[in-house]
């Protein structure tokens, strides 16, 4: 029986090693931390309250991977988010993001009558080329030329192409410069440009930035398209529905098991650990970064050669806490606006300054934040009359981690001009700073996308040439994580992709 060893037990190296064992392979997953899940993962930092420590919320993993691992029957159960969002300006205005379209209407109105009426159009040009681009995911793009033109090819002779947006079009412009085509309120533009800069090293007006606007809006929770929802339990509820259905299937899985060096072992390889033990394969696939790959193979500083500028640098940090009760903000919202993501970012501009500053003092004083409250929704991840609060925010430099506590305190600061008291309804709380998620899950530098969503790093050249479509310079060794095709997020695609091509050559051996 052919055996692969896969390095990573994130969400992308459980995937990949549960289908080859539907396969027939012998497959071993080796993971560093005592617990698989990688940046997938719920933990109890404080006793009751259940945190999805790095990731946490998810639409992005397709029904077809689902259905094919049979998560469900494992556990997995997504609860969606309605309304979507919840925007806090200055002067007590807000902008909740209702899933009805009469209701998105009226509070986009209060803005903008004009942008109300653009909204549909706005949504459908992404969603058009999303579900174009969407049909490639599940296999390596062929080329670039070929990926590039998904997004355009059928939408071309379509009445959308009115629009006169495609993904070509969208890969070269900035978030800010897309949105200009639709929108005139600070309001709506400055909410949606989050979706441009999230997880990046980068700002809103920065080029490159409109295409990962289009990493968003792809996916769906319980067949509706474009929805984002809190899994039950916290997201750990992914990576242990993907090892539970993995064990059903024969899978081995090694905790605080850590790859030091890949060795070719004759026609095999041989793969030692740090406490001294080893692994032979016929095939090795990362689901860790292709960073961390490259070390393990001695080809680190040809890989570094080949990353294109600042390509693995994260400005995000990460705010878990758990609370007393919920803010009182003094606009008022609506209670059920606080089911979705509240954002403070109230212009395009502030957005931008955060990230500058950034380059300049070390961290944004003003900073742009995400805060979800999913025990609103799953009230099984806090103690009865508590809450959980996710915030990701930006910008927090890899090197400015000394600043941390004083980038919470901003955060905080934040907060606080919209909810007076909120402080005082901390009961603890944790900041991870990119070096923290790096040293945790070893993303290099605590980039959730395992490297930059970029022009350069995307489709048939991620996650740069000569390390794309899932394979490496070294025959029988793979990618099969977020730094492969398409990138980052709970997806679970790198890993069908990489198990798909692993096989291939397993098969001929």
């Amino acid at each position: 029986m052919p055996r692969a060893v896969i390095i990573g037990g994130g969400h992308n190296g459980l995937a990949c090693g549960t289908y080859l064992t539907k396969e027939g392979i012998d497959v071993t997953v080796l993971e560093s931390r005592e617990m698989v899940g990688g940046a997938t993962v719920t933990e109890e930092l404080w006793p009751g309250f259940r945190i999805s420590r790095f990731s946490y919320v998810v639409s992005l993993l397709p029904e077809k991977i689902i259905q094919d691992l049979e998560l469900h029957a494992h556990g997995y159960n997504v609860l969606e988010r309605n309304p979507s969002g919840l925007s806090l300006f200055p002067n007590d205005e807000f902008l909740v993001f209702y899933g009805d379209e009469h209701r998105l209407h009226e509070q986009i109105s209060k803005f903008s009558p004009r942008d109300a009426d653009a909204f549909g159009e706005y949504e459908d040009n992404l969603a058009e080329i999303g579900r174009d681009l969407e049909a490639t995911l599940l296999r390596p793009p062929a080329n670039l030329s070929t990926w590039w033109t998904a997004g355009v090819s059928a939408f071309r002779d379509r009445a959308l192409w009115k629009h006169r947006f495609g993904l070509t079009d969208l890969m070269g412009m900035s978030a800010s410069e897309y949105l200009n085509q639709f929108f005139e309120s600070e309001a709506i533009k400055s909410t949606l440009a989050t979706d441009g800069v999230i997880g990046a090293w980068a700002g809103p007006m920065d080029q490159g930035t409109g295409y990962v606007l289009l990493h968003h809006v792809m996916g769906g929770v319980n067949g509706k398209a474009g929805v984002w929802g809190f899994v039950e339990g916290g997201m750990g509820g992914i990576s242990e529905a993907l090892l539970s259905s993995g064990q059903a299937n024969g899978l081995e899985v090694r905790t605080n098991a850590t790859a030091k060096r890949i060795i070719p072992y004759g026609s095999r390889y041989m793969i030692t650990l740090d406490d001294g033990g080893s692994e032979i394969a016929d095939a090795v696939i990362c689901a860790a970064a292709p960073k961390v790959l490259c070390d393990l193979i001695s080809m680190g500083h040809e890989y570094d050669s080949r990353v294109q500028g600042t390509s693995h640098l994260s400005g995000s940090a990460k705010i878990n806490l758990a609370l007393s009760g919920l803010p009182e903000f003094t606009c008022q919202p609506p209670a059920e606006a606080l089911r979705g993501t509240i954002h403070i970012s109230p212009t395009v501009q502030y957005i931008q300054d955060a990230f500058d500053e950034a380059k300049v003092y070390g961290h944004s004083r003003k900073p742009m934040i995400e805060m979800t409250i999913p025990s609103i929704v799953d009230p099984s991840v806090a103690p009865e009359g508590k809450q959980v609060m996710n915030i990701f925010v930006q910008y927090l430099p890899y090197d400015s981690h000394h600043q941390k506590e004083a980038f919470y305190d901003a955060v905080i600061d934040a907060i606080e001009q919209h909810a007076p008291r909120f402080r005082e309804s901390i009961l603890h709380h944790e900041i991870l700073s990119p070096k923290d998620i790096e040293e945790i899950t070893r993303m290099p530098g605590g980039n959730l996308f395992h490297g930059a969503m970029n022009i350069a790093n995307l489709g048939p050249s991620r996650p740069v040439p000569g390390f794309a479509d899932y394979t490496t310079p070294s025959e029988g060794i793979f990618l099969a994580g977020s730094g492969a095709h398409p990138g980052g997020g709970a997806t679970c695609i790198p890993g069908h992709n990489g198990a798909k091509k692993a096989l291939q050559y397993l098969k001929k051996r």
